[in-house]
């Protein structure tokens, strides 16, 4: 066990971050099954009758036009956003794992000349 073992601040952000990974598919997971698809439900039995005219006209519009089009949006972006932050933990990863190499290789150069 090397002397950096012990201390290793990037692995409680890597949980930090991980959390909140989860958190931001968990918000997805919802926008997409509590929100959108009731919506995408509702609209179907519209427009397959349940409910005609001018009103259900305008509700069937204004949610395939305006609404689904931006839960889309919204999670497309989530998404995006959590793909890039996997990408940033890789790379601070490798860096990590670079940068304790470099202290380990230190720590066996002092323990050489302090022996």
């Amino acid at each position: 066990m090397g002397l950096f073992d012990a201390f290793n601040p990037f692995k409680l952000a890597k949980q930090v971050v991980n959390g909140i990974r989860q958190s931001m598919m968990g918000q997805i997971n919802l926008l997409e099954t509590a929100v959108k698809a009731p919506i995408q439900a509702m609209v179907q039995q519209v427009v397959g009758g349940v409910w005609v005219g001018e009103g259900a006209d305008a509700f069937v519009e204004q949610c395939t036009k305006l609404f689904i089009p931006q839960t889309e949006h919204i999670t497309s972006s989530t998404r995006s956003i959590y793909g890039g932050i996997g990408k940033a933990m890789e790379i601070m990863e490798a860096a990590d794992k670079k940068s304790l190499g470099f202290a380990t290789n230190l720590e066996d150069i002092f323990r050489g000349i302090y022996k």
